[in-house]
């Protein structure tokens, strides 16, 4: 198969995937905007200077011939793989791309909101809506443009003015790749607000034989006089 042909197959997964997506009127234009931008760019080839030596036509086939996202079947066992000895953190857990409730444990949060980017879109949360993608409007990566064209999940998470949070907040992204490849976009938004003090820190894993590939995007909004840290 020709490479052409290659990413003809992967622009029609992403199409798909694409078309699959809730049409929430509001948030859609910013997909939308970022889907078209995507589609006239296409993704990079060697001849872009930072993926010169990596062949992402290979890599993404297999993930975007079916634009499934796969079934996923993670226990709390896979979370402890991550886990750092004597280091207590508040977790946010997400399988195959989707926020798993039953394997987190930060929902609650003194001084901290906490929500998931897929009820910020659903809700039309306006702080949400007003912040998404202020702090990456002058990157125009192709694979930020094609985790915004696919944002369904994430994290939404604002820290209090003043607020110092003791203990990290850790962000689980895992994704079950072993009934099939899968493909997992995540979106996280962060808004530190005046003086406030924050550790996060991102873990990625992949349970699995099948191919798998992450694409996640975080953005942070750091008001004057605030302290955040992000480890990954």
């Amino acid at each position: 198969m020709t490479e052409v042909a290659e990413r003809n197959i992967i622009l029609e997964g992403i199409t798909k995937r694409f078309e699959q997506l809730g049409n929430n009127p509001t948030f859609h234009t910013k997909r939308e905007k970022a889907f078209n931008e995507l589609c006239e760019k296409g993704l990079p080839t060697p001849k872009s200077e930072e993926y010169k030596f990596t062949n992402l036509t290979k890599i993404l086939e297999k993930q975007f011939s079916s634009f499934s996202k796969g079934a996923a079947s993670i226990n709390r066992s896979v979370v402890e793989k991550l886990k750092i000895e004597d280091l207590n953190v508040h977790k946010l857990v997400f399988v195959n791309g989707a926020f798993s409730p039953s394997l987190s444990d930060a929902e609650s949060l003194n001084q901290v909101t906490i929500t998931t980017t897929a009820e910020a879109i659903e809700n039309n949360n306006e702080v949400f809506l007003e912040n998404f993608g202020k702090a990456s409007k002058s990157n125009n990566d192709e694979f930020l443009q094609l985790n915004t064209a696919l944002t369904e999940d994430g994290a939404f998470i604002q820290i209090d003015k003043n607020a110092a949070i003791e203990k990290p907040i850790a962000l689980y992204f895992i994704n079950d790749s072993s009934s099939e490849a899968v493909y997992s976009s995540g979106r996280n938004l962060i808004i530190a607000n005046e003086n406030c003090e924050v550790t996060f820190l991102e873990y990625y894993l992949t349970e699995g034989e099948e191919d798998s590939f992450s694409n996640v995007t975080t953005e942070i909004l750091i008001d004057q006089y605030a302290k955040v840290n992000l480890n990954k």
